[in-house]
């Protein structure tokens, strides 16, 4: 039985090209010459609600220490201090998928985007029993996937030597060149999550603000 908590909905509206890693950050190829990463389609819970979390913690706990002037400021204290704070409680539930300004609901689905609709469909055949000839769930995928309308937006970049004090310019590295495929989400589309939290949030109500959501910097309109 859950307790008395919060209902949220949130709305999350790209403001370009997002870079929404998985489990891991770059691969196996990062060790070498050149490494890479491309962006899942939608976006983890844990990407969704520290989005969401980071909009709710005061700014004055938001800062970073000025580590080249020898600040002292310890930013996991303000972190736990943010966090009691919050009150977050913990989730109970949360949904996450793609939606229209007109209200359709789309799923990543085998590697395509389809309709919350087809979704259902496949899910009810394959539990009336074994499908002998797979061929007809991946024609129902392909007449309503919608996924050739979102792109992949490709940039490749260098590493800097940027964290090495005794160097006072940004120096290339040598021997580091990496890339990044990120989705760029066709007008009209937004990641939406639904959530139920144990407790009730404090400071957080109604709002319309820019958050950085993934990777890269990279940006929504959070509402």
């Amino acid at each position: 039985m859950m307790t008395e908590g919060t209902n949220l909905m949130l709305e999350f509206r790209p403001l370009g090209p997002l870079m929404l890693r998985g489990p891991g950050e770059f691969d196996l190829s990062s060790r070498g010459t050149f490494s890479g990463a491309a962006s899942m389609i939608l976006s983890t819970p844990t990407t969704v609600l520290g989005a969401y979390l980071s909009n709710c913690i005061p700014k004055s706990l938001s800062g970073k220490p000025n580590i080249r002037e020898g600040a002292s400021t310890d930013p996991w204290i303000d972190l736990v201090e943010a966090l009691r704070i919050v009150k977050a409680g913990r989730v109970r539930a949360m949904a996450i998928y793609i939606a229209d300004d007109d209200g359709h609901i789309y799923l990543p689905l085998m590697g395509r985007i389809v309709p919350l609709g087809v979704a259902r469909r496949i899910a009810k055949r394959y539990a009336e029993g074994p499908i002998d000839d797979p061929s007809e769930i991946v024609e129902w995928i392909d007449d309503e996937a919608i996924d050739e309308e979102f792109r992949v937006v490709e940039r490749v970049g260098i590493g800097l030597r940027t964290r090495e004090p005794e160097i006072p310019s940004k120096m290339v590295r040598e021997h580091l060149i990496y890339s990044v495929r990120m989705v760029a989400y066709p007008p009209g589309f937004s990641i939406r999550a639904q959530l139920y939290l144990d407790g009730v949030l404090g400071g957080c109500e109604e709002f319309e603000v820019p958050v950085r959501l993934g990777g890269e910097g990279r940006g929504a309109i959070l509402e």
